[in-house]
């Protein structure tokens, strides 16, 4: 036999579970193991408050379809049970938010440099060194930028970091630029530049 499992979390704080909103996670179907280890993380909303609590309920079920698992209802073999989790933010937390520089009317140029915003969403201020990395592919090749911002980020502010190294751009070119931090929170968020003056626009990131 087979089972799958979905994890929901009430985020809201309703007393209902969304079946699409708050739908946390939603396995594969597999073989049976003998003894079952189930692990996965999520990521709670940009609207969760730290501190605040949420129940969260995980439902596995003998079924081939995981979809088919809903927040409530009845089923001929499996188990829910339900937890209460507590959002927190942990002390040391950074990530890579956005592209400072280069802007939507950067010009072509032989020596592009390149900006990016860091932002400390722990609770201490970061001083030890934040290993950041950009990826710019759009060129011949890509180009790859890395170092450690030594910055010394207050809680909750932000930091611009400029890399040393710079590459060299063609006018009319897009370029996708992925910033990736040392977090596995935020590992990655990226921005789409076209030089001479054309669009600026955010991509979707992953991690």
């Amino acid at each position: 036999m087979t089972r799958g499992w979905r994890k929901y979390i009430d985020f809201n704080n309703d007393g209902v579970f969304d079946p699409t909103t708050e739908l946390a996670y939603q396995s594969t179907s597999a073989s049976r193991p003998a003894r079952p280890l189930y692990r996965q993380c999520s990521h709670p909303p940009a609207t969760a408050v730290s501190g605040t609590y949420a129940r969260m309920r995980i439902i596995v079920q003998e079924t081939t379809d995981p979809t088919a698992i809903t927040p409530c209802g009845t089923y001929p073999a499996g188990e829910t049970q339900d937890y209460k989790v507590v959002f927190a933010n942990p002390s040391s937390d950074v990530g890579v938010t956005g592209l400072a520089y280069p802007t939507q009317t950067s010009c072509a140029n032989d020596s592009q440099v390149v900006s990016i915003t860091i932002h400390n969403f722990g609770s201490v201020t970061q001083a030890a060194g934040i290993p950041v990395t950009t990826t710019v592919t759009g060129g011949a090749s890509p180009v790859v930028l890395g170092a450690i911002c030594k910055d010394s980020i207050l809680a909750g502010a932000d930091a611009v970091f400029t890399y040393n190294t710079s590459f060299a751009t063609t006018a009319g070119t897009t370029y996708t630029l992925c910033q990736q931090d040392g977090s596995d929170r935020r590992s990655q968020h990226l921005q789409r530049q076209r030089y001479a003056g054309c669009d600026h626009q955010p991509c979707r990131g992953g991690g």
